[in-house]
């Protein structure tokens, strides 16, 4: 959330970001990639959740509602 905050912040408005993060044997997160290019969001149905797909496939329209002040 915090690297879609930013970006925002930064002025790239992207209504749809795949990120991809790893965890070391630490248990430290790292930032591997973003993606803005059209993410897949149907991962969520390979991993079996549905109300997941349903939220990415709607979210797109609430951060569009949201920039437009609707």
């Amino acid at each position: 959330m915090k690297v879609c905050s930013a970006l925002d912040e930064y002025g790239l408005n992207i209504g749809t970001v795949g990120i991809d993060i790893g965890v070391d044997k630490n248990g430290g997160l790292w930032l591997i990639e973003i993606n803005n290019r059209d993410p897949d969001p149907t991962i969520a149905l390979d991993a079996n959740d549905r109300d997941l797909y349903l939220r990415l496939k709607t979210g797109i329209l609430a951060y569009a509602k949201f920039l437009a002040e609707f």
